[in-house]
């Protein structure tokens, strides 16, 4: 009989390493788990804002040329002042507030910029 109890206490004993054994691997996996989570969520972000910056500054490249443009139609309304006070015309129907654009554009143009350089 007390080789029954010693054999049972044997396997009582190696059945309790292999349960604490079981549950130091399962609390790895588990963290294993969360840290592959973790980098999953990091990586998108990393990705998304990669792509946010690369718009925004596209959109900064394009309002800059817009505000060059505005430049141009300012130079364009300029001529078509002076040319509609020589011929006796209202200048204000020639008023297309290119000043107005060409400073608006510039502006946003460098607040994109900002925030795509803060991404």
């Amino acid at each position: 009989m007390k080789q029954v109890e010693k054999i049972w206490a044997e396997l009582s004993a190696k059945a309790q390493e292999v349960a604490q054994e079981s549950t130091e691997l399962s609390a790895e996996e588990v963290k294993l788990a969360a840290m592959q989570d973790a980098d999953a969520i990091y990586n998108k972000i990393v990705k998304g804002r990669q792509a946010q910056a690369s718009i925004l500054m596209k959109v900064e490249g394009e309002l800059k040329s817009l505000a060059q443009d505005a430049k141009e139609l300012a130079k364009i309304e300029q001529r078509l002042e002076a040319m509609a006070k020589e011929l006796g015309v209202d200048p204000d129907s020639y008023h297309y507030e290119a000043a107005t654009w060409t400073s608006n554009l510039s502006k946003y143009a460098n607040e994109v910029g900002v925030i795509s350089n803060k991404l």
